[in-house]
């Protein structure tokens, strides 16, 4: 199915009375694999621009000269090996999409989203609006559709995100050449044509479908670019169903415009089943009052407060595109970040960034393992529920109305010991994000009464507990002691039967 850019729905009109779907709200936690030709070098985010550099005033992607000599080292001069070059270099020989999606399964997550097109403008599909694509160049395979099939075969919701509007810009200097040094004054491979790949492996390629080099990185992209955007994102939602979709921000004028809404709501009617929207469009630096039309996404932040609507927290173990030597967060800072995220009335998506072989490092299965342990005990406390009346023993700030993007370290650090609490039936659920001893003071908790009350703690049985004289529940610490598994990110009880 294709469909036409003249036949697109009402995007104000589809969205107006959104509620977000019932079974991303149960789902909870998703893992993302942020992977494309940039995972190559290993060398981290924003490999692309690092070898060009910025255009004239740009400040966001710049020449990074350790990437660029290491680039030059391993394969050349930017001007003979570019990044068209890395992308037909790009084999994916090791990506065994089944074998990962069981992992991330195992993992405990319920909802899985891979990377359709970043800033790099390279599609990981069967494009057809977009030649240089992961059919055509490098794996020869359509990897989204890989990944959409294996994630279904499994029983997960199937996501994807789109990146890769900003080309224009990401690219601004790739038909440049450099200012000083022994290849002043000789072009990138972005000042190429169609016709210079006579003979080539790229030969019928033309490098400007790749670097946006009829654009001017210094004004708006023109109608062409717009409409070629537009119809790339309908590809996605024609080809592959998603039941998640991520475009990397809300400002129309950087997205397609008014026909890039009506896109999403062509989303929106794709996947409404008995009458209800059951679909998830997601993007950042939402405003608050939009929110109510789609899914407010916070890149790498928490929020301070329970959140009226839904949103979903997206954060990486390490950068988003894969970098050998980089720290990743430990498994105890991804369990804790997730728990303060749907404490809050959030979901939570990690990224677990590939190497460009399509294969996993060592930290990162050993780190997938810890999640998987964790879950194994736990994980009704997280799925299927909702925020209590606090997300915790906390003072509450009010509710965000701007994303707190990137503060999550920050925040981290503040977030040991803490105590937050979801909620499910007539459950209550309290994380202690420590390797809790001594007796535990839940001050939110004050039951008028203890009778017929009971405390379970996940993966070990019934604890002792009492009130204490201002009337607060106290968690016993008798029973505790060790029984708490191997991985003591955070310890949690099930309450019931305290009237709260």
């Amino acid at each position: 199915m294709s469909t036409d850019l003249q036949d697109l729905p009402d995007w104000r009109a589809l969205s107006e009375n959104y509620e977000c779907p019932e079974w991303f709200r149960n789902a909870k936690f998703g893992i993302w694999a942020h992977w494309g030709p940039q995972c190559v070098g290993a060398m981290g985010d924003h490999y692309a621009p690092s070898i060009y550099g910025a255009y004239p005033g740009d400040k966001t992607y710049v020449k990074d000269d350790t990437i660029y000599y290491e680039h030059i080292q391993r394969y050349g001069h930017p001007s003979e090996h570019g990044f068209k070059d890395i992308c037909h270099s790009w084999k994916a020989e090791k990506w065994d999409p089944e074998h990962l999606i069981a992992l991330y399964k195992q993992a405990g997550a319920k909802y899985f989203v891979c990377l359709a097109n970043h800033h790099d403008n390279f599609d990981n599909w069967n494009s057809k609006h977009q030649p240089w694509n992961s059919v055509n160049v490098g794996p020869k395979r359509d990897l989204v559709g890989g990944w959409a099939a294996a994630a279904r075969a499994a029983g997960l919701r199937f996501g994807a995100t789109l990146h890769g509007w900003q080309a224009w810009k990401y690219y601004g200097n790739a038909a440049a050449h450099d200012k000083t040094g022994p290849w002043a004054g000789v072009p990138y491979d972005g000042a190429l044509t169609k016709a210079d790949g006579a003979g080539q492996w790229w030969d019928g390629l033309d490098p400007k479908d790749l670097y946006a080099t009829d654009q001017d990185p210094i004004s708006e992209p023109d109608a062409a670019y717009t409409d070629k955007w537009n119809r790339r994102m309908l590809d996605v939602i024609d080809q592959y169903q998603p039941d998640l979709l991520y475009i990397d921000n809300w400002d129309r004028s950087v997205y397609g415009g008014a026909q890039g809404d009506d896109v999403i709501a062509h989303f929106y009617e794709q996947g409404t089943k008995d009458g209800k929207i059951d679909v998830v469009f997601t993007r950042k630096h939402m405003p608050e009052s939009e929110r109510h039309r789609a899914l407010w996404n916070v890149e790498r932040g928490l929020l301070d407060a329970v959140q009226p609507l839904p949103f979903q927290t997206e954060t990486c173990i390490g950068n988003w595109h894969y970098q050998y030597g980089v720290r990743y967060k430990s498994s105890t800072d991804a369990i804790r970040m997730m728990i303060d995220v749907v404490s809050k009335n959030g979901n939570f998506l990690l990224n677990i960034p590939l190497k460009g072989d399509g294969s996993p490092d060592i930290i990162e299965i050993e780190l997938l393992k810890d999640i998987a342990e964790w879950m194994a005990t736990n994980s009704e406390a997280i799925y299927d529920t909702r925020p209590w009346r606090v997300f915790g023993e906390t003072e509450a700030g009010a509710a965000a109305t701007e994303a707190p993007s990137w503060n999550e370290n920050e925040k981290l650090t503040g977030l040991q010991n803490q105590i937050r609490y979801t909620s499910k039936g007539d459950a209550l659920y309290a994380f202690v994000l420590a390797a809790a001893s001594g007796e535990i003071t839940l001050p939110s908790v004050q039951p008028a009464s203890l009778e017929g009350a009971s405390v379970q703690q996940l993966g070990h049985g019934p604890i002792p507990f009492h009130m204490d004289a201002e009337g607060r529940l106290v968690l016993e610490p008798a029973t505790m002691g060790a029984a708490r598994g191997t991985h003591a990110a955070a310890v949690v009880f099930e309450l019931k039967g305290f009237g709260v």
